[in-house]
């Protein structure tokens, strides 16, 4: 039995406290992003990075990285009837839940997200993408340059929390924390940014750090600043990260 600091979310932080406990393990929740919706509606008409044959071209497809994409207003139903193209089965349900009945491939990750769009829906197409800020550059940076246009609508905002949590700093300063999960290289970077401001960068560092994936663990050992024990799991899920306790 472990006890394990999870940093997600709130909605998140919940689903891997679940896992958790049910592997016998003990989740220490302690969310350090915070995620809000944006009000920018779904679009009718769209900027595309590049000309469109029309303006206001309807898209070909949706895609999203993340759950919160989804969230908020459901989607009008001019837009209900395309297929959706996105990151982990959480998210194709949210794509369902908010109207979406067309689930074309919900991917692993990004890299795999790709591929998919690729194999499903052949360049030149129109693919709006339900994004958050901040956002990475490298999947629209790559459609693009495979030849799809790019369309963008800004569903929600994720931000760090102000301060390190109790229930994170209690178990850090009483040394009662085996492992720490890591899901995001910013949300990695904001765990040891938070420690050290409250004066715990070494305790935080104790821990063995479980990482999504190998960037993750790279962006964990720059921001920690002390040596780190890093596991990484075998394929980006919660179950393979929980897997490597």
């Amino acid at each position: 039995m472990a006890r394990v600091l999870v940093t997600r979310p709130a909605a998140e932080a919940a689903e891997s406290a679940a896992m958790l406990r049910e592997a016998g393990h003990v989740p220490i929740v302690a969310p350090l992003r915070i995620v809000e919706p944006l009000s920018e509606p779904w679009p009718f008409a769209w900027p595309f990075s590049r000309p469109a044959s029309q303006a206001g071209e309807r898209p070909d497809a949706v895609i999203a990285t993340s759950r919160n994409a989804f969230r908020g207003a459901p989607a009008p139903t001019g837009l209900q009837d395309l297929p959706v193209f996105c990151v982990g089965a959480r998210t194709a349900e949210a794509a369902a839940e908010a109207g979406f009945a067309r689930i074309a491939a919900a991917a692993a990750d990004a890299g795999a997200l790709f591929a998919a769009i690729v194999e499903g829906l052949p360049p030149p197409a129109t693919l709006l993408y339900a994004a958050g800020v901040p956002r990475r550059p490298e999947l629209e940076a790559a459609l693009s340059r495979a030849g799809y246009r790019m369309a963008l609508t800004l569903r929600y905002r994720v931000r760090p929390a102000g301060e390190l949590p109790e229930p994170a700093r209690a178990a850090l300063a009483a040394a009662t924390c085996d492992a720490v999960l890591h899901f995001s290289a910013e949300s990695a970077r904001t765990y040891f940014a938070l420690a050290g401001a409250a004066g715990l960068a070494e305790a935080a560092a104790r821990p063995r750090q479980l990482c999504l994936s190998p960037a993750i663990a790279e962006a964990a050992t720059r921001a920690a600043r002390h040596r780190l024990e890093i596991a990484v799991a075998a394929r980006p899920d919660a179950a393979s990260l929980i897997a490597c306790l």
